[in-house]
């Protein structure tokens, strides 16, 4: 089991950075819960150039655009918190062009009691 802090986020559990291909997973083994009761991922993203990104909770079965489909623009930071499930296996990728440098960092948040 994880730690988890006095604010109730955990330590990161994942991150990727890099040049990513095009639909290639950024992470090589896909992130799930680390914590019990957590119940979100909080994802920060910084993109080299202006892309579509996507996450999958199934392990790459289904896929869903983050940021209402658009690209991203470059060399901003967005932040997203995606509500996840004890059986989620999280993944990202950018579907549209390879190429783009990322910085991602993944946190998991823990439930209130």
């Amino acid at each position: 089991m994880g730690l988890v802090t006095e604010k109730g986020i955990c330590p990161p559990i994942g991150e990727a950075t890099g040049s990513k291909a095009q639909n290639a997973e950024w992470f090589a083994t896909d992130l799930v819960q680390t914590v019990q009761g957590a119940s979100a991922f909080r994802i920060q993203v910084i993109t080299t150039a202006g892309v579509v990104v996507e996450i999958t909770l199934d392990s790459g079965t289904s896929w869903y655009k983050l940021n209402s489909g658009n690209a991203l623009t470059a060399n901003c930071v967005y932040i997203f918190t995606v509500a996840t499930r004890l059986a989620d296996a999280f993944n990202m990728r950018t579907p549209t062009v390879g190429g783009s440098s990322v910085l991602c960092r993944v946190d998991e948040i823990a439930s209130e009691s």
